[in-house]
């Protein structure tokens, strides 16, 4: 039987960025995270993240690559507006993608 996986949660910059500050005003990591409400190990991973980049920032994630380009959504746009009549699927047949 599969187990569940655990929620994960994306702490946001202002809670990551309280228990930085917690533990450069002299918090350790554990009693930081405590009052930052994080969990210890997700604590530790940040402080080390921000000991080696200086930044609590989420790195981007390897996701898939998005199909149409900004060029090619502004020429689609263009070319609804200019033909306001054509039917979407006609446009979508002659963008600039096929």
């Amino acid at each position: 039987m599969a187990r569940n996986k655990t929620p994960r949660v994306q702490h946001d910059s202002p809670k990551k960025n309280r228990f930085i500050g917690l533990v450069l005003g002299g918090q350790n990591v554990h009693n930081a995270s405590i009052m930052a409400d994080i969990p210890s190990s997700t604590a530790a991973d940040l402080w080390t993240k921000y000991k080696t980049t200086g930044s609590t920032k989420n790195r981007p994630r390897s996701g898939r690559p998005k199909k149409a380009t900004d060029r090619v959504k502004r020429s689609i746009v263009r070319n609804a507006v200019k033909e306001r009549r054509k039917p979407f699927r006609e446009l979508a047949n002659e963008g600039p993608g096929n």
